[in-house]
């Protein structure tokens, strides 16, 4: 009996304590009239239902653990602040807690430590902001909306749907960290979840600053999704490194997904000040694995002073990144050097970087001095990279790469990459490298320029290193260096500097490119080894299709010297070969102006060109290894296209060359519909995601079409997991090239599809390539 009252005396103790589940009703003439007696009597469990629009207000007031702070009507309820903060929330480990719905303006957190001019989070954290709106809010010095200094227990708190508008880090002399929000966690695999967030006109610092809206202290895990920064700054001085225009993140195995930033910027209020990324800046975390997937960044930008060095990324800025970037569009964002993206990493070693099916669009590379940007597009400084099904259109830079520039000690691969009409002050329109590539294949690089040397491709540089160069299966034209009228500029397809005989050019086409040097290929210090290209139609006054140079001093990366006339001896130690090659119908010079000593030619078709053939030391080589003068039969072709006829002296083993194979980079055939095929380096059949996936209401892919054979059917569906077509949409008429389609999660009746993966399917023949998707309702 005495055990029985024990056990009901304690029951009846505990009870009072225990989550009661309990609605608090609030507002005018409710029971609570103000939120902060509705909290005062709040137990964990219980949710305060809030009426009216407010205004309601709350001065650094400690939220309590594992409420519902809820607003029930349907504008946002207004929660304002007088001299201080709005909320404190300490060790709110509860998932319970849970503030939803309501407007904080004016918060301040004061004094050059002050954090969170809203709501400050302390320790552990397992609850959600969700729909919030936060609105000229400041602090001191970190998170002018909300800090969130995790510790002391896990972090597994949501913020969702909030806008943030108008805050401000950093006061009137001092530096500011996180315009907006400041995430600072003490264990890096606690995950953080920021999604559906809006971060517009926020400012870090007066006088420097590190994320115009975000920026995390210490690396962060999880996912920042859906969220879009437009219009935020962050300011850079002298005394300070600035980061991240919206935002400035270390990151873990972070994904940040289906992101906008738009129009943000860092503003340099002097000369000397040093900037990285005017949207976004990204430093790795070793043993992590980051990932910047289906973003878009647009117009953002680095504002152009004296140093172009200095400032770095104008979209993304990426150090020590040890992950993927893919499926991001970047559209007129620029800097100094890396006008859409700048990747650095000195410590990286060889752990590689990917750069996979993304859009480069009108980024430029400038700055207000002589001293030229690099790298429109997209710059990576020492690291192992890949660079894969990437698109560069119209990307510029004042001096090295309109699309793409790299300094890189290491293994490095640019395959399967489109460049069209991309610009370089100096060298290189489409590519250039200072120090060194390991592969370039599988690019198509049409209408580029460079106002010196090597108007598509320009590599400086590349015998410092004992690593070998391939480029291979390339299609090259339409590109220009220099100005001929003016006597100046030098390869307008490959500008090619202290190449070796390891170096190989394979299965290239160059056509339609012109220089005054060098109409297709201008090689200065040596020769690498040439193997079945195509070099038609070209036009240079010193080499209209190929020029070998004299060999040149070597320079540093930065100034590499103007190109030397014609006429030096040249090192006989470092010739190269060509081999299985046709050079016919270049205008202006010679089709090979030669000055290297024995060079190897092989199998070699020289034709037709204006300036001459087999000219000067050259006539001894014709005739023997197979070297012929000869009309190639060039199949009729769309521009860029060089097929050969069956009746060719360059197909296999024709006479006269019984003992040589190939010559060319095209195959025999002169089939419409398999013209563009024949071609080893000739565009494929591919698709790019645009997003956004996963997606609620529609999304779309890019693809492109290698040719509209009227023989060869061409399809695009969508199929579900079974391999069942679900919708499919009509390609008639479409040419070649790039476009676009858009699916809205309908079938071909219209009725939506239920949640679930979804794979694009685009076949062309026996050929076929597929890309997934995901649709959630």
């Amino acid at each position: 009996m005495l055990r029985i009252l024990v056990i009901i005396g304690c029951v009846l103790w505990i009870a009072p304590t225990a989550p009661r589940g309990a609605t608090l009703l609030c507002g005018p003439g409710w029971t609570y009239p103000t939120i902060r007696s509705a909290l005062e009597t709040a137990q964990p469990g219980d949710t305060v239902r809030v009426f009216g629009s407010g205004p309601y207000q709350l001065d650094d007031y400690d939220f309590p653990n594992g409420v519902c702070l809820f607003h029930a009507g349907g504008a946002s309820c207004l929660i304002q602040a007088g001299e201080t903060r709005h909320l404190r929330l300490r060790n709110c480990s509860d998932p319970r807690t849970i503030i939803r719905g309501f407007a904080f303006a004016d918060g301040h957190a004061p004094g050059e430590q002050g954090c969170g001019g809203s709501i400050l989070i302390e320790g552990a954290f397992g609850g959600l902001l969700r729909d919030c709106s936060f609105v000229a809010c400041c602090a001191g010095a970190h998170g002018g909306a909300v800090a969130i200094q995790g510790g002391g227990g896990a972090w597994s708190g949501e913020i969702v749907g909030c806008r943030f508008v108008d805050c401000r880090a950093g006061l009137a002399a001092g530096a500011g960290n996180g315009g907006a929000l400041y995430v600072q966690l003490s264990d890096a695999d606690d995950p953080f979840l920021l999604r559906d967030c809006t971060f517009s006109g926020n400012r870090a610092g007066v006088a420097g600053g590190r994320g115009g809206a975000l920026c995390s202290v210490g690396a962060l895990s999880g996912m920042i999704d859906g969220c879009l920064f437009e219009g935020n700054c962050a300011y850079a001085t002298p005394e300070m490194q600035c980061h991240g225009g919206a935002a400035a993140l270390v990151a873990k195995d972070l994904s940040i997904a289906r992101c906008r930033f738009e129009r943000n910027r860092i503003e340099q209020l002097s000369p000397l000040g040093i900037c990285y990324g005017g949207g976004l800046y990204v430093a790795g975390l070793e043993g992590g694995d980051p990932m910047v997937t289906h973003c878009r960044f647009e117009e953002n930008q680095i504002t152009p002073l004296k140093r172009p060095d200095w400032q770095n990324g104008g979209g993304l800025f990426l150090r020590d990144f040890r992950g993927y970037v893919e499926y991001d569009t970047l559209i007129a964002n620029r800097a100094g050097r890396g006008g859409g993206i700048y990747q650095w990493s000195p410590s990286a070693g060889a752990v590689p970087l990917r750069f996979r099916f993304n859009r480069f669009l009108h980024n430029r590379a400038t700055t207000d001095t002589s001293y030229g940007g690099h790298g429109g597009g997209l710059v990576t400084d020492h690291q192992t990279f890949t660079i894969e099904q990437c698109i560069f259109e119209a990307d510029s830079a004042d001096g090295y790469g309109g699309g793409f520039y790299g300094f890189c000690p290491g293994a490095q691969s640019i395959l399967d990459c489109d460049f069209r009409d991309c610009r370089a002050g100096y060298a290189g329109g489409a590519i250039a490298s200072a120090l060194l590539f390991r592969r370039i294949a599988g690019c198509t690089i049409e209408d580029c320029h460079a106002d010196s040397i090597g108007g598509a491709i320009a590599i400086c540089n590349q015998a410092v290193t004992d690593a070998a160069l391939t480029i291979e299966q390339t299609r090259i034209r339409g590109c220009t260096a220099g100005d001929v009228a003016a006597e100046q500029g030098s390869g307008g397809g490959i500008y090619f500097r202290l190449a070796n005989a390891a170096d190989s050019l394979r299965f290239l086409t160059l056509s339609d490119c012109r220089a005054y040097r060098g109409g297709a290929l201008d090689i200065e210090g040596g020769l690498s080894t040439l193997h079945n290209c195509t070099i038609a139609g070209n036009q240079a006054v010193h080499g209209a299709g190929i020029r070998i140079a004299d060999a040149c001093e070597l320079r540093g990366q930065d100034a590499p010297a103007p190109p030397e006339e014609p006429g030096a001896d040249q090192d006989p130690s470092a010739a190269g070969s060509i081999e299985q090659t046709i050079i016919a119908f270049n205008l202006g010079g010679e089709g090979l102006r030669c000055r290297i000593d024995e060079p190897r030619i092989a199998c070699t078709d020289i034709f037709g060109n204006q300036g001459g053939d087999w000219t000067g030391e050259l006539a001894a080589l014709l005739g023997i290894e197979g070297n012929i003068c000869a009309d190639p039969l060039f199949c009729p072709a769309e521009a860029g296209a060089f097929p050969i006829a069956s009746s060719s002296p360059c197909a296999p083993f024709a006479p006269p060359n019984a003992a040589c194979d190939l010559i060319g980079a095209w195959s025999v055939g002169c089939d419409p519909a398999r013209a563009i095929e024949a071609h080893r380096g000739a565009p494929r059949l591919r698709i790019v995601g645009l997003g956004p996936t996963p997606f609620l209401q529609s999304t779309g892919i890019r693809f492109r079409l290698p040719h509209p054979s009227a023989a060869t059917r061409t399809t695009l569906a969508v199929h579900d997991l079974r391999g069942r077509r679900i919708r499919r949409i009509s390609l008639a008429g479409l040419p070649a090239g790039w476009h676009t389609a858009l699916w809205d999660g309908r079938d071909g009746l219209g009725r939506r599809v239920p949640s679930g993966a979804y794979f694009w399917q685009l076949r062309q023949g026996e050929r076929r390539v597929a890309l997934r998707t995901l649709l959630i309702h």
